[in-house]
């Protein structure tokens, strides 16, 4: 695919490889437009494709600059769970409080692997791996925000219920269609 100038581009590290490698031949011989289906992972099957060139630098990674951008919610999530999480320290949250905010930050961390596979694959299961997580993560945010003040019990006692309701409801609704 021509992966158009750096103008129609996202910017970045993307715009720059996307500028600078137009008309890249792959070091095996497929021209860009006919090696994307051979790699690794197989054909792209994912409903999404960023202006980044896919495959051009590795038969593993579609979209690097994607892929290691991605790593940085990873980093994020990581240091909520171990540095940031208010259920480390002495707060005034309740228990369920805490263990959302650490549901989150590990939700944000699965974000950040979902996103690297996506980009790194191109594949459904990627985009599964990356949105499904989003989905999730969501919840988990809204569910904290309408907790966030209560200190010695639940404001909402059918919230754990609801939250693993809309979870899986969300889930299945996503495959579904």
């Amino acid at each position: 695919e021509d992966p158009g100038t750096p103008q129609e581009c996202w910017g970045g590290a993307s715009a720059f490889l996307a500028w600078g490698t137009a008309g890249y031949t792959h070091p095996r011989g497929f021209s860009s437009s006919s090696w994307l289906e051979r790699m690794y992972w197989g054909d792209v099957t994912s409903s999404v494709d960023f202006c980044e060139p896919n495959y051009v630098l590795s038969d593993l990674i579609a979209e690097p600059a994607n892929s290691i951008s991605s790593l940085v919610f990873v980093a994020q999530g990581l240091v909520g769970i171990f540095i940031a999480n208010p259920s480390r320290g002495d707060g005034p949250h309740h228990v369920w409080a805490n263990r959302m905010f650490f549901v989150m930050y590990l939700t944000l961390t699965m974000v950040g692997v979902g996103s690297t596979l996506l980009h790194a694959t191109l594949t459904a299961w990627g985009q599964a791996a990356d949105e499904v997580p989003m989905l999730l993560l969501s919840i988990a945010i809204l569910s904290t925000l309408l907790e966030l003040e209560s200190t010695t019990s639940l404001r909402r006692p059918y919230l754990p219920v609801a939250v693993a309701a809309v979870s899986a409801g969300g889930v299945t609704i996503y495959f579904w269609f």
